[in-house]
């Protein structure tokens, strides 16, 4: 293990050496004197995920041309982490990792324990390890130097917008909820074929320490009959306010909107470079691997934990690292005895969704991993997962097609503060919508209400929050 890391650690700094320099990506957050981009202009947004077609879908609605230009076949498809996440819009939770203390408690300690303590058999596996880095892949990686110094960044100088965080904590998500049912609210039917859900609350569960509180469990049982089949004596258990709902139907409604409101989509279209202007140095289009250039008026990057590597061709580089996210979908035998709606079980951060009526899904897990291929899940975290359901959730195995199912692995764009970043460029007519981290879906239709303030030259209560200047 030393043997690798040095090595990976003598990649890593060799990479850096010949890493060409990139420029700073921030420009003024301030509205004042920047010219918006007017109304009917032709906008490239690049990635088909749930922010990249949210964010298309808003635009057209101010009047604007956007282009929605996905390398898959499909929107939201399975490369996508908008196709395998936890179907969780909305919680008041967050995890600010740049702060010291949840650094050490959330990412340090266990990625430590991960090293010392390597999963093995059911008994010996310790669970409440869900956060794990491969330090061997990730040292011999220069986007994470790049990264490491930002975060470190973030931990030592707290910014003061940063520091206001838990006293926004409730309006963003009120925030959060309101602009994903007024999108959805669009379309007739539309809240129904996400399965939409609001306010209806989210049931975490403890198995493993006791509540201060007497834990009714005769209602717990009578909400998700499910707990009852299992082994695990529940200790505590409270409801939170959260919505639930499908991503991946969530952005292809928003798509087909977009078009019909004068938009357009390309698949199968893997964009190679940013294109600016000799003259004003401008973004004037985006080149694609195919060879065909397509022309905008502005250019908004959607593409998640890609992001930076699309940006390296503008010499430009922003604070966003892949973190591995793992699934596990099953077909549902008895619609009875699974979950009803989205379920916690702490402390093992094991969510389980019901992505349509015919499905239930188990998500946990976060892997850090390098930039390159990190799309490759590791094997070892596929079984252990389904190690963790089969010691939770034993009767999810009976209840449904478990022998059919379906392990997934997407990748999350993280940045050093887990807030996303939703921002104009140092090159004009470049944005920025990505970084959302854990919170894809929940910051999804928020971030392009931003985006589309900042395009169009509005001021944003939020703007200064998610702006790339909290990180100068």
């Amino acid at each position: 293990m030393a043997r690798r890391i040095l090595g990976a650690l003598s990649v890593g700094f060799g990479g850096m050496l010949v890493y060409p320099r990139a420029a700073a990506p921030w420009a003024s957050d301030s509205s004042d004197g920047v010219a918006a981009v007017s109304a009917g202009s032709k906008v490239v947004v690049i990635g088909g995920g749930v922010a990249g077609c949210v964010t298309a879908f808003r635009l057209a609605q101010r009047g604007y041309r956007p282009i929605i230009v996905e390398a898959q076949d499909e929107l939201s498809g399975p490369a996508s982490a908008t196709w395998g996440n936890a179907c969780l819009v909305s919680t008041n939770g967050f995890t600010d990792f740049s702060s010291p203390g949840v650094f050490l408690k959330s990412v340090l300690r266990p990625a430590l324990r991960s090293v010392l303590y390597p999963s093995g058999k059911s008994e010996n596996v310790d669970h409440r390890t869900n956060l794990f880095v491969k330090w061997s892949e990730l040292l011999a990686d220069p986007f994470f130097y790049q990264f490491a110094s930002f975060f470190l960044r973030m931990m030592i100088l707290r910014t003061a917008d940063a520091c206001k965080w838990d006293g926004w904590q409730e309006d963003v998500t009120r925030e959060c909820h309101n602009e994903i049912w007024s999108a959805a609210s669009d379309s007739e039917g539309m809240v129904d074929a996400c399965r939409l859900r609001r306010n209806d609350g989210v049931l975490v569960v403890n198995v493993e320490d006791a509540s201060d509180e007497e834990v009714d469990l005769k209602a717990i049982i009578s909400r998700e009959p499910f707990l009852g089949r299992n082994p695990l004596e529940i200790k505590g258990a409270y409801t939170e306010d959260a919505m639930s709902g499908n991503s991946r139907e969530f952005a292809r409604c928003l798509a087909k909107r977009t078009i019909e409101l004068g938009g357009d989509i390309i698949l199968g279209a893997r964009v190679e470079r940013i294109v600016t202007s000799p003259v004003d140095k401008s973004v004037c289009a985006v080149a694609l691997e195919s060879g065909e250039i397509i022309h905008a008026d502005a250019v908004v990057v959607c593409s998640g934990w890609q992001t930076p590597r699309l940006l390296q061709s503008a010499n430009l580089y922003v604070p966003i690292h892949p973190m591995r996210g793992y699934s596990v979908t099953a077909r549902v035998r008895d619609p009875k005895m699974v979950p009803n709606a989205s379920t916690v079980i702490m402390p093992y951060s094991l969510y389980l969704a019901r992505p349509s009526d015919s499905t239930v899904r188990a998500t946990c897990y976060g892997e850090f991993t390098k930039m390159k291929n990190s799309a490759v899940p590791t094997e070892e975290l596929e079984k252990r997962l389904e190690t963790l359901v089969e010691h939770a959730c034993p009767s999810l195995l009976e209840a449904t097609e478990w022998e059919r199912r379906s392990v997934w692995c997407g990748c999350r764009p993280q940045t050093p503060d887990s807030l996303p970043i939703v921002s104009r460029t140092c090159i004009p007519g470049l944005y920025v919508n990505s970084g959302h981290s854990a919170y894809g879906w929940k910051f999804s239709a928020h971030c392009a209400a931003v985006l589309a303030d900042v395009i169009e030259g509005k001021d944003n209560t939020f703007r200064r929050l998610y702006s790339l200047e909290r990180f100068k």
